[in-house]
């Protein structure tokens, strides 16, 4: 089914529980430490009216 469609189906529907849910920065700097992964860095990727896009780049423990 892909990543997209649940997401947006998601939006129009009144009756059916989210297919996506947003988790802030500091959140997932907070899991992936606690995943065990190190030199965490966040780039801003866009600044929307909403919340800003980021990506977020981890290194696994070896």
């Amino acid at each position: 089914m892909g990543f997209v469609l649940p997401v947006v189906l998601g939006k129009f529907s009144a009756t059916a529980p989210p297919a996506n849910h947003e988790v802030s920065i500091a959140r997932w700097r907070e899991l992936l430490g606690e995943a065990g992964f190190g030199g965490i860095r966040v780039r801003l990727v866009a600044d929307y009216w909403w919340r800003p896009a980021c990506a977020v780049e981890a290194i696994g423990s070896s």
